[in-house]
């Protein structure tokens, strides 16, 4: 009998708990109701947030791999400097800035191509003053956001010493090489060892040129006037007799007295004009 009564309470007291959460679900509708949606919405942005990151990470890295359909150095230089503002991923960025410094240090280090080499005719590069401060720039933002990227960053610190060799400031890129020696996050890369090149270079390439002087000018007849032994003989050196201009193989030319007739006796040449008719 006491069996029974207890399972009858224990039936009331639960049947009493469901009429109590109906009553709430019902007093609390409305609530529950925008708790859910905003649950629901908020699920839906994470997703498509995520996805539409995921898609523009890839094009990204997809852009930074392949040149533009034009080929134009300019045109290529600004995509890699606006995927690197947008700042869609770190590491991303990072490697937007380095390709944006490599190809604007690469058109100012690389000698022009001859227009007779040139197979494909391609959009002229920036002018310097915009390379300059675009390889500077990017190597800048990879120094200060690849400071746990030890690739990325030794790199950099190559990139901004032969930029500066380039502006003829060896001091500057002394140092820069030096920094790299003296950072230990770079300890068995290659980047200490191109440094150690480069400062044994510097002492020659900072040292300047010296061209030989120009070969010595010969005078020679203009091109109207037709080439003949007294030509060569007035065009010889002083010192040279005038019957030598010819590698000594040539007579001297006759003169007025060596001549068998004078000029009075000698034909004169015919007029190149008809005369005037008579009629």
């Amino acid at each position: 009998m006491k069996t029974t009564r207890r399972q009858e309470l224990r039936t009331n007291d639960l049947s009493q708990q469901i009429e109590q959460f109906l009553d709430s679900l019902k007093d609390n509708a409305t609530t529950i109701t925008v708790v859910v949606v905003v649950v629901a919405a908020l699920s839906f942005g994470g997703y498509w947030y995520y996805g539409q990151r995921s898609s523009k990470l890839e094009d990204g890295y997809s852009q930074l791999a392949t040149a533009s359909p034009s080929n134009d150095p300019a045109d290529n230089l600004r995509r890699f400097q606006a995927i690197a503002r947008e700042q869609i991923d770190p590491g991303l960025t990072i490697a937007a800035w380095s390709r944006a410094g490599d190809l604007a240090l690469s058109l100012l280090t690389a000698p022009p191509v001859p227009a007779a080499d040139a197979t494909i005719e391609t959009p002229p590069p920036p002018p310097r003053d915009e390379l300059i401060p675009a390889a500077e720039e990017a190597f800048s933002n990879v120094l200060a956001q690849a400071a746990n990227d030890p690739l990325a960053r030794g790199h950099a610190m190559i990139a901004m010493g032969v930029l500066e060799e380039d502006r003829g400031q060896f001091e500057k890129a002394r140092q820069w090489y030096e920094k790299v020696l003296a950072d230990d996050r770079l300890k068995d890369l290659p980047f200490q060892s191109e440094a150690e090149f480069r400062l044994a270079g510097l002492k020659t390439w900072s040292r300047p040129a010296n061209f030989p002087p120009p070969p010595p000018m010969v005078l020679a007849p203009p091109p109207s006037q037709p080439v003949t032994l007294e030509n060569l003989s007035t065009s010889a050196p002083a010192s040279m007799p005038a019957n030598a201009a010819n590698d000594g193989t040539a007579p001297a030319p006759k003169t007025s007295a060596d001549s068998p007739a004078s000029t009075a006796d000698q034909p004169r040449p015919m007029p190149t004009t008809q005369p005037a008719s008579s009629d």
